[in-house]
């Protein structure tokens, strides 16, 4: 049987890297990639997934049926063949779960592209204000003029521009390669003795909730009433009134309005975010990842 899996296992290392397969148009389209930046498609790593889950179902019935009285090794018995069902049924349920999360985010109204316009406007303007702060503060800096709020803002500038240059690099990970981190997810979990299964379940659940999660930012500013970042509220306070106190409306409008908008609000979303995907990680490999019922009626 080990022997078997081996065999099983080299088939799939052993693929070509450039083949293209024909997939079927009911699966998602963030799937019909077979090759994803050079990387083997989610397919093959549901197949190492399927491999190793049989593997570590007949190792647990190995061990569960060994004639020797050693508890320690026995009691890894119905533990691994409770989590070689458990693989297989994430890999064979793999894209109907695909399904469902897409359901989800589509009941949820969710709009990637609204989302990148909304990302992309935010990222202009504030390097735009960037420029524009640095600008004036090297004129004054001509006159020897030390203007300290100028230099805050231009701090505060640089650091928002920096989380949302993050923002949008993690965004693009998620959309373009969620699938396939789910299915390497699966991959890890399935790993016998549950040596992958913490980072396995964590990576799976990062996918899911994230892909859901990221697009609802805006939605979510507006939620607890912070204005969405555009470019018509923005203008509104990257303007002082006429003949008003220019120090004043640094430090009053300018700087507060300005980490409300691109870094406290995001910031409490990620940890939100964080935090439901630290719970689904919990719930997919912790205690809850596993069969409901016992294995004596398997055996």
């Amino acid at each position: 049987m080990v022997f078997e899996f081996l065999i099983h296992l080299l088939m799939l290392f052993t693929l070509p890297t450039n083949t293209t397969t024909t997939t079927p148009s009911a699966f998602p389209p963030t799937l019909n990639q077979t090759q994803l930046n050079g990387l083997p498609s989610p397919l093959n790593y549901l197949q190492i997934a399927n491999a190793l889950g049989d593997m570590t179902y007949f190792l647990g019935a190995l061990l569960y049926g060994l004639p020797l009285p050693v508890y320690g090794l026995k009691k890894w018995g119905p533990t691994l063949i409770k989590d070689g069902i458990y693989i297989m049924l994430w890999s064979t349920l793999y894209f109907t779960i695909i399904s469902i999360v897409e359901q989800v985010g589509s009941d949820l109204g969710i709009s990637w592209n609204n989302y990148y316009n909304w990302l992309y406007g935010t990222q202009l303007e504030t390097v735009g204000l960037f420029v524009d702060v640095n600008l004036l503060n090297g004129i004054l800096s001509k006159f020897y003029i030390n203007f300290a709020p100028l230099s805050l803002a231009s701090f505060f500038l640089s650091l928002g521009s920096s989380f949302l240059t993050f923002l949008i690099a993690l965004s693009l990970l998620v959309y373009e390669n969620w699938g396939w981190l789910t299915a390497f997810g699966i991959m890890l979990m399935a790993i016998p003795f549950r040596l992958g299964r913490t980072i396995g379940a964590t990576l799976i659940a990062f996918s899911i909730v994230f892909w859901v999660g990221l697009p609802l930012l805006p939605n979510f500013l507006s939620l607890i009433h912070l204005n969405t970042y555009n470019i018509n509220n923005w203008a509104s306070i990257a303007t002082p009134a006429p003949g008003g106190n220019v120090v004043a409306w640094v430090t009053q409008d300018l700087l507060p309005s300005f980490i409300v908008f691109t870094l406290l609000g995001p910031l409490t979303f990620m940890t939100l975010l964080t935090a439901i995907t630290t719970g689904l990680a919990e719930l997919i490999g912790g205690y809850a990842g596993k069969i409901p019922f016992g294995i004596d009626i398997i055996l």
